[in-house]
């Protein structure tokens, strides 16, 4: 079933970003991608874990690569889209917000 198929996705995605951070590696990127696509849109509240992925894995990137996250195009234009939709969830929005405001100002 597709629930329990997004729901599995979404738990294993978000698994595999904290093993990336406590590894520091990109080896689980091509799996979190995988488990990402597999998170369906047809459930609204999956929609909002979707893109919290999507941007979780830009800012993962990000800090393993030892990149600027604010001259990181992707990165602000994913938050833009998060923050500015009707469709994503208020917890979501917070956290994004959050992770945002600490990688400008670390």
């Amino acid at each position: 079933d597709n629930l329990y198929k997004s729901i599995i996705s979404a738990h294993a995605a978000y698994t595999l970003i904290d093993a990336s951070y406590i590894e520091n590696t990109t080896k689980y990127f091509s799996d979190i991608s995988y488990f990402k696509d597999n998170i369906s849109d047809k459930y609204e509240n999956f929609f909002s874990i979707k893109r919290e992925i999507e941007y979780l894995l830009i800012v993962v990137d990000v800090d393993i690569n030892k990149l600027d996250y604010k001259t990181n195009l992707q990165a602000f234009e994913i938050y833009n889209e998060i923050i500015d939709s009707s469709l994503i969830s208020s917890s979501v929005k917070e956290r994004v917000k959050k992770i945002h405001d600490f990688q400008l100002y670390k």
